[in-house]
């Protein structure tokens, strides 16, 4: 009974996890196109030569804000938010979720000794601790918004050892929260998130800045891991 509610539960969020992608990536689709003004259609076009398609106005409604803005002022460039708050915020609400139905025994928990216990909450602590210098330090060597709008590619700070160092934050971020309720049957969900990255951004916005970074970009993307610190390798 106890191994059916556990592969029950790896299924569910599979499950979840799998619709979130697919509706992600439909919703956003991406292709390139000349530069063009928004419309009444639900077409947002950046100035930067890519083409956003908005099928769910309300989900994405940040994009759309922040690309009416972006018309008003005359800029050009990709948005602020990029599609972090959409990628990230559903990972963060399953993993409270699950942490709390674990801490009411409504989902299987393992069971260790203090020892194994404290060894967890330490580790959990060193990611979470890791996670906040990735986020903060995405601002070192030059503030992350001033560079987007002025069109820089930011290699610097923490982008320097990770190409998406706010987005890797919010995985090790829940992998540490975990650790901490020592669970490691809901270690399931950062592995999962790191998949669901791994997809979307492949189809977003590398995308998007192989488009407006063109090889700079590329030989970036060469010498920096996407989703994993680490350190950079050598051109």
């Amino acid at each position: 009974m106890r191994r059916t509610r556990i592969i029950s539960t790896a299924h569910l969020y599979s499950y979840l996890c799998i619709d979130h992608i697919r509706k992600l990536l439909r919703s956003v689709s991406v292709r390139f196109h000349e530069p063009h003004v928004v419309d009444g259609s639900g077409l947002l076009c950046y100035n930067t030569a890519v083409r956003i398609k908005i099928c769910r106005a309300d989900k994405f409604q940040f994009f759309s804000e922040g690309m009416e803005q972006m018309e008003r002022e005359g800029k050009k460039h990709l948005p602020v938010l990029g599609i972090g708050p959409a990628l990230c915020f559903p990972t963060v609400a399953i993993t409270a979720v699950a942490i709390v139905l674990s801490i009411k025994e409504i989902i299987p928990k393992t069971e260790f000794n203090i020892i194994v216990n404290t060894i967890l909450i330490v580790l959990g602590v060193l990611l979470i601790i890791e996670a906040l210098i990735l986020f903060f330090g995405a601002d070192i060597g030059g503030n992350l918004i001033d560079n987007i709008k002025d069109n820089k590619l930011k290699t610097n700070g923490t982008y320097k050892y990770v190409r998406n160092p706010c987005y890797t934050a919010f995985m090790l971020g829940c992998t540490g929260t975990i650790l901490i309720a020592h669970n490691l049957y809901l270690l399931i969900i950062p592995i999962l998130f790191w998949i669901e990255m791994t997809i979307v951004l492949k189809n977003t916005e590398e995308k998007w800045l192989t488009n407006l970074y063109g090889q700079e970009y590329i030989d970036y993307c060469k010498r920096v891991n996407r989703c994993i610190p680490w350190f950079p390798r050598k051109k």
